[in-house]
């Protein structure tokens, strides 16, 4: 009978600071009360084109995608009067899809910056395509090698919010004693080897990666001064390596998707017991998920 060890994650739910009611209507991010639309919807075309038949959008649905769209394509939180403005929208009625989205988890509010930006509910609709379909689809056949040539657990994780990455893909090895993750589990951008990674190339400066830093839980936390250093050895070689200081007991190493933009979103790691390969072996996994991360970005681009 095979055994599998699952790798939980340390990092709690993200939808929070949601616009919220009070005594004299809706508050916004910051607490201040904000006027509440007259009609719930947004302002949208009148009509589109679809299988060459003119359909009459729904207002307050259309509004809300376009939201979705919108932060789903920036890289930074929006804040209510910009995101208003960007699509056309009255304040107050954004606020309202904001408000509505939220509910749902499909939108978080950051209460302190008065910003908004995609939440984790997104991936719930999006699961059942996760893992097929697209870029991804293209190199399973190459994850499955990896995984089954070194015994490890390959994982690709997607930077979802300014502090989270979520797994979105997951290949296990054949062998009896494995590690096991579950799609849609999320951690800290900064942590473990793929926090290494996102903090080499996100283009973070010492300041904000110490905040980020201090925020983190390890198993073994190491000091901001060795953190710095191995993010800069991660620059140099193109790889990191976590050993026990974030998950007791296992050893993982990760490595880039730099898309054509030269911006790292994505992140393929390979997970294994503490003492199951010596140094050399560490290497091969590593310079392996690196040509993983090469073919994946070939396959996101086309080409």
């Amino acid at each position: 009978m095979s055994k599998t060890v699952p790798l939980s994650s340390a990092a709690g739910n993200a939808r929070r600071g949601a616009p919220r009611r009070n005594g004299k209507g809706i508050m916004g991010p910051d607490g201040e009360n904000l006027p509440q639309a007259g009609r719930a919807g947004a302002r949208a075309r009148k009509g589109a084109v679809v299988a060459g038949k003119e359909i009459k959008l729904v207002g307050a649905a259309a509004g809300a995608v376009r939201i979705l769209q919108h932060l789903a394509r920036s890289p930074e939180p929006v804040g209510l009067t910009p995101l208003a403005r960007a699509l056309g929208l009255n304040v107050s009625t954004c606020l309202n899809l904001l408000r509505t989205l939220a509910e749902f988890g499909l939108v978080r509010a950051n209460v302190g910056a008065k910003t908004y930006q995609i939440g984790l509910g997104v991936l719930d609709l999006a699961r059942g395509i996760l893992t097929l379909g697209g870029a991804a689809a293209a190199v399973q056949p190459m994850m499955r090698e990896i995984a089954l040539r070194h015994g490890v657990t390959v994982t690709l994780w997607r930077r979802v919010s300014t502090d989270r990455m979520v797994l979105t893909n997951i290949v296990e090895n054949d062998r009896l004693m494995r590690i096991r993750m579950s799609i849609g589990q999320r951690l800290p951008l900064l942590i473990g080897a793929g926090g290494r990674v996102m903090a080499a190339y996100a283009g973070f400066d010492e300041a904000e990666l110490r905040r980020g830093f201090e925020e983190l839980r390890w198993h073994r936390q190491p000091t901001f001064e060795a953190y710095l250093r191995e993010i800069e050895e991660t620059r140099r070689q193109g790889w990191a390596m976590d050993n026990g200081a974030h998950v007791q007991g296992t050893l993982t190493v990760a490595a880039p998707v730099v898309d054509d933009r030269g911006a790292v979103n994505l992140v393929c790691s390979g997970t294994m017991f503490g003492e199951q390969h010596d140094r050399v072996t560490i290497f091969r996994v590593a310079e392996d998920l690196k040509g993983l991360c090469e073919s994946l970005r070939l396959a996101a681009a086309g080409l």
